[in-house]
């Protein structure tokens, strides 16, 4: 399988790399209006009437419909949002420089555009090249796009060359963790691998340069250089799903106050919301946001809403928008419910068996969810009554070791309880 998967990404790279000559280093892409939603870089598009314009044509990248069935956003798009689509899917793969001829769209032309963009950036993370913007021209009652127009202008991210340069460091990062996902069984047991190796591997960091802006929200930011926010967690961890065979596609909205992104997948025919961003705490990581139901995302995400409710205006103006977001209410691959780390009726008995099974694993953390809201309720509310007798429990369970509970926090509707050995009999500790 080793020799499958590099195989098949090596392909990828090669067939991608059939570019003209003509590119050069990039410069920067002129001032633009920026706006930050959903947790992506949004630059609205430089869009002009200019007659002088000269635009070429380019075959449209074909897609079968074995290929359109995995293209979550490309599926729910109509006929001419599709063509737009896989024109630029050509434009992406070879570097295409200069105007490209999309046709007659109509009055709609920058909506259109808009959504087939975002449509191709959200199903292809592995195209980290694929620009933040572009440049769109109507004139005559025909509409042409440019990502680069010409040697002064580019909105790629990375030039030919670079991609050419780093297609080494790029397959080795994904081989990296793919290696360890082939040794998964399960779907569900490859999407925890994916998870939790990119938990190790990224660090939450919204200041890192590289001198390519966009590499923060990229796969490659995630994948080589192991620094990220919120789209580079989302994009990488849906690659790598797609690797691992795992229907998987990128939601955004509002989480903590700020704009977001996380993903959903597939499994079993069931979907399920997974934040990989905000399951890292840089030193470790937790499950707390692993296969959830939207009842439980929206306690603290807000999902933007779809195209279908937006307006075409409203759609041209560089806002985010979900293409569709899937029901999700069965909570069979839940992390917590899936490996049985639910309190259900004991408390004390249920956290005990969780803490020494943990420490007999060579574990000091415990994360685990409540069957219901009263007995979390209970819980948090008369936590240090409980401390006191899970930890006689404990020492009952492990023939006299005592715990010191060092920290107990509630995120979202779990608990994770941090502890450690401690000798001393017959005194208790427990603080921040």
């Amino acid at each position: 399988m080793t020799i499958t998967i590099k195989s098949f990404i090596s392909i990828i790279i090669c067939l991608l790399l059939i570019f003209s000559m003509g590119c050069t280093k990039k410069n920067p892409a002129p001032d633009r209006e920026a706006n930050v939603n959903g947790g992506i870089f949004v630059e609205t598009p430089e869009v002009s009437d200019d007659k002088s314009i000269s635009a070429n044509k380019v075959e449209e990248t074909p897609i079968s419909a074995y290929e359109a069935k995995k293209l979550w956003s490309y599926s729910h798009l109509n006929d001419k949002e599709k063509s737009v689509y896989r024109i630029m899917l050509t434009m992406v793969k070879n570097f295409t420089e200069g105007w490209v001829e999309l046709g007659y769209l109509g009055n709609t032309a920058t909506a259109t555009v808009t959504k087939a963009f975002r449509a191709l950036s959200n199903d292809y993370p592995e195209y980290y090249w694929m620009p933040s913007s572009y440049y769109l021209n109507h004139s005559f009652g025909k509409s042409s796009i440019s990502f680069k127009k010409n040697s002064n202008a580019d909105c790629y991210g990375y030039t030919a060359e670079q991609v050419v340069d780093d297609a080494e460091e790029w397959n080795d990062a994904i081989l990296r963790i793919m290696e360890k996902v082939r040794k998964a069984n399960t779907p569900f047991e490859k999407e925890l691998v994916i998870h939790d190796e990119l938990c190790k591997l990224v660090v939450y960091d919204g200041d890192f340069e590289t001198g390519v802006e966009s590499d923060i929200y990229s796969a490659f930011g995630a994948l080589v250089y192991g620094r990220a926010v919120c789209e580079g967690y989302a994009r990488a961890f849906k690659l790598l799903c797609k690797y691992a065979d795992i229907q998987c596609i990128l939601i955004t909205g509002d989480s903590k106050g700020v704009g977001h992104m996380w993903n959903m997948v597939n499994i079993d025919e069931n979907w399920y919301h997974v934040d990989v961003t905000w399951d890292d705490l840089r030193s470790e990581y937790l499950h707390t946001y692993f296969n959830v139901t939207e009842l439980t995302i929206r306690a603290d995400h807000d999902i933007d809403i779809t195209y279908d409710y937006v307006e075409d205006n409203l759609i041209s103006s560089g806002n985010s928008y979900n293409f569709n977001v899937p029901k999700t209410e069965n909570e069979k691959y839940n992390y917590f419910l899936y490996n049985s780390l639910v309190v259900k009726d004991d408390i004390v008995e249920d956290i005990a068996n969780f803490l020494t099974n943990d420490y007999n694993n060579g574990n000091f953390k415990s994360q685990f969810t409540f069957s219901d809201d009263a007995n979390r309720k209970d819980f948090t509310e008369n936590f240090e009554d409980y401390v006191v007798k899970i930890q006689e429990r404990c020492i009952e369970k492990t023939n006299g070791i005592k715990f010191k509970l060092k920290t107990i926090s509630f995120p979202s509707k779990t608990c994770v309880i941090y502890f450690e050995e401690y000798k001393k009999k017959n005194f208790f500790e427990f603080g921040e």
